[in-house]
């Protein structure tokens, strides 16, 4: 669902920019829309356990939010979910407004880094609330490939906000101007970005299939859920 707020800001993005181009208010806009939203999304998932459009139920939950808060702030569990839901509302508001000083060129990389986010957000959740929460053992392969994908993607994300060897916002000129020499035989820093980057995503999805290995033997009845 946290994909579905990103697709819906990256829409509204790229329609601006159509519009009315690049500038502050767009970056408002969209800081605005992307807050909203994973606010939205995030009160109803990570405080109430449950997501939903039904008007009426909307309504009802608003009450709902604050008998959560006053019965379960003392429960690990919950403490764990309200504090993903607050730094995912702060990710959404910083990403937004650094547009806004002209970090960000142009809505692609806008929208790789608000997709990473949520995916680092919902992996550290994910992996927090196994270890500390519910106190499962984790298997050492499955650490070895945490900190594997964990390299990957820190050294990719640096290569991506650091090096510059291609801006799809200028001309195909322009742009080549940035090209960079090549690092190892023929790739430069932007193709190990493209091969570091999709290592890890290959590790996160190993990772998140064998997080659960140490279950194998637990009964389905018996699973946390």
């Amino acid at each position: 669902t946290l994909y579905i707020v990103t697709s819906i800001d990256i829409t509204i993005l790229s329609a601006l920019e159509q519009i009315i181009g690049f500038s502050w208010i767009t970056w408002v806009l969209i800081a605005v829309s992307h807050v909203l939203g994973t606010a939205f999304v995030g009160v109803q998932l990570f405080l109430l356990g449950r997501f939903t459009m039904n008007p009426r139920e909307l309504w009802t939950n608003r009450l709902r939010v604050y008998q959560e808060i006053k019965e379960n702030k003392k429960k690990p569990a919950f403490k764990l979910r309200l504090g993903t839901f607050i730094i995912g509302v702060a990710a959404a508001a910083i990403l937004g407004l650094t547009g806004a000083f002209g970090l960000w060129a142009d809505h692609s990389m806008y929208n790789v880094v608000a997709i990473v986010i949520d995916i680092g957000l919902y992996l550290a959740y994910y992996v927090i609330n196994k270890i500390y929460v519910r106190r499962e053992i984790v298997e050492r392969n499955t650490v070895i490939t945490l900190v594997s994908a964990t390299m990957f993607w820190a050294t990719a994300f640096m290569l991506f906000l650091f090096t510059k060897s291609t801006d799809t916002s200028l001309s195909p000129a322009e742009s080549r101007a940035l090209n960079s020499a090549c690092i190892f035989g023929k790739l430069d820093s932007h193709d190990l970005w493209h091969s570091l980057s999709s290592v890890a995503m290959f590790l996160t999805e190993i990772l998140l299939l064998n997080m659960e290995d140490d279950q194998i033997s637990v009964k389905t009845a018996d699973l946390y859920f």
